[in-house]
């Protein structure tokens, strides 16, 4: 049966009696030869057989095997050298149709989603919401007198404040800017047995 093979793309040219088109056929390697909806008004044929290649990673057209195509074969931006997208990442497929029988691809857009618990892009931090207050903020920074670790592109981080840095949050009971036991303020940022601390900031 006439069925795409993974890893190509394949077009077709049509005409009527006026004009002569190439039209995309879709990239499903599990689909039959299909082509873009055609007016129902004008009578298409095809005049020549299908002309296959291989999808090329790269070039900007979402083709064959893959799942995305920025227009380069560089790692690390959402859509991978082998044009699979990311872990962290999300990639926007779209195509431009500049005449109802006519259409193509662009270049996939991809973006690193704050809030999904995946550190990636230019992400600092990403705690799996986007509620700031809990250090790592509504555009995954890490917010001010927080430490966030142990967050990767498939993993969510875990923010906690900085003890030591003379920068009180609501956690702690006190913050002196060091992390000496003795000195009133323990280096948990915990107010020592004796001791009062007033001051810093909330």
């Amino acid at each position: 049966s006439c069925v795409i093979e993974p890893g190509y793309v394949c077009l077709e040219v049509w005409e009527t009696t006026t004009s002569t088109t190439t039209l995309f056929v879709a990239p499903d390697p599990n689909a039959t030869t299909t082509t873009t909806e055609e007016p129902s008004t004008t009578p298409w044929d095809p005049i020549k057989p299908s002309v296959c290649s291989p999808a090329v990673c790269g070039d900007g057209v979402v083709q064959g095997y893959e799942e995305c195509d920025d227009g380069n074969d560089v790692k690390s931006d959402g859509c991978s050298d082998l044009c699979l997208i990311e872990a962290g990442y999300a990639c926007a497929i779209s195509y431009v149709c500049p005449t109802p029988i006519s259409c193509y691809f662009t270049p996939s857009i991809c973006s690193a989603p704050c809030g999904d618990g995946r550190r990636a892009g230019t992400e600092t931090c990403d705690d799996g919401n986007t509620m700031p207050g809990d250090g790592c903020d509504a555009s995954c920074q890490i917010e001010a007198g927080y430490w966030c670790s142990e967050g990767t592109q498939y993993v969510r981080d875990f923010c906690i404040p900085k003890c030591g840095d003379g920068w009180r949050l609501p956690h702690e009971a006190c913050d002196d800017g060091n992390w000496d036991n003795g000195d009133g303020c323990s280096s948990e940022c915990i107010v020592e047995v004796g001791w009062a601390c007033h001051g810093g900031n909330l």
